[in-house]
């Protein structure tokens, strides 16, 4: 099991109870319509596009060996942070559902990347984590810890053999069956993204110090940390967006 308890912070139950109701969030996100005859069709994409989530998930704790997010970043280790921040990009870059644009301002219908059925989800994500493992989108840390899971002589990284697919594809069914998993599997994310974002925010406060004590360019500083920006709320919104699912998950996953 690669779900691992968290260290710190509220209980799985605690936050279950926290979750908000999905007929509250439902009309507010931004992939739904207002135009109600595109609210089913669009509703009809979250069971699939969750579970895109849930194997990125699952293939970020199986390479990872379990939550990254135990890790204590309160201290300033930097191979701490390092750590969050990799396994969220390696999360991210999993899935496509996540980092897509869902909606055109100028748009009722879905314009980013959406699920259509179970077939397609698990097709999509794992053809992506083999694309990802041959382009070499893979912490070298991790590199070792994986070496002894693939049962292939192939030279290829274990990431992109049948063998490492088969795992994560297991650790999916696994966490698929108990309504719980989903919701912490998903929780990790949450805790994944939140916690990269509070890392760039703090490394962009001492960028913004150093700089200022060595007297560079002010607009290349503002250029840089108009690039972080973006990135902070690029990962809150896809938090957001993740919480949506978590949501929905709590009333529907069966």
């Amino acid at each position: 099991n690669h779900i691992a308890d968290q260290k710190q912070g509220p209980t799985l139950d605690e936050r279950i109870l926290k979750i908000p109701p999905f007929s509250n969030l439902y009309g507010h996100h931004p992939s739904i319509s207002i135009n109600v005859k595109f609210i089913v069709p669009l509703a009809d994409h979250i069971p699939y596009n969750t579970l895109s989530m849930l194997y990125a998930a699952a293939l970020t704790l199986r390479i990872y060996n379990g939550n990254p997010c135990c890790n204590d970043v309160s201290n300033n280790n930097e191979e701490d942070t390092d750590v969050i921040l990799q396994a969220t990009d390696l999360m991210l870059s999993s899935c496509p559902v996540l980092t897509s644009s869902i909606t055109d301002n100028n748009s009722a219908s879905p314009k980013g990347i959406n699920h259509t059925s179970t077939a397609q989800a698990l097709q999509c994500s794992t053809e992506l984590a083999v694309k990802n493992a041959r382009l070499g989108i893979l912490p070298e840390t991790m590199s070792h810890s994986i070496d002894n899971m693939s049962n292939e002589s192939s030279k290829t990284l274990p990431l992109s053999s049948s063998h490492f697919t088969k795992k994560c594809l297991e650790d999916l069914v696994q966490i698929s069956r108990n309504k719980r998993y989903v919701l912490k599997t998903l929780f990790i994310a949450v805790d994944l993204l939140r916690k990269s974002a509070a890392i760039c925010k703090k490394q962009q406060g001492k960028k913004k110090e150093k700089h200022s004590k060595e007297n560079q360019q002010q607009q290349q500083t503002a250029s840089n940390n108009t690039k972080i920006d973006r990135h902070i709320i690029s990962l809150r919104k896809i938090r957001k967006k993740v919480e949506f699912h978590i949501s929905w998950c709590n009333i529907y996953w069966d």
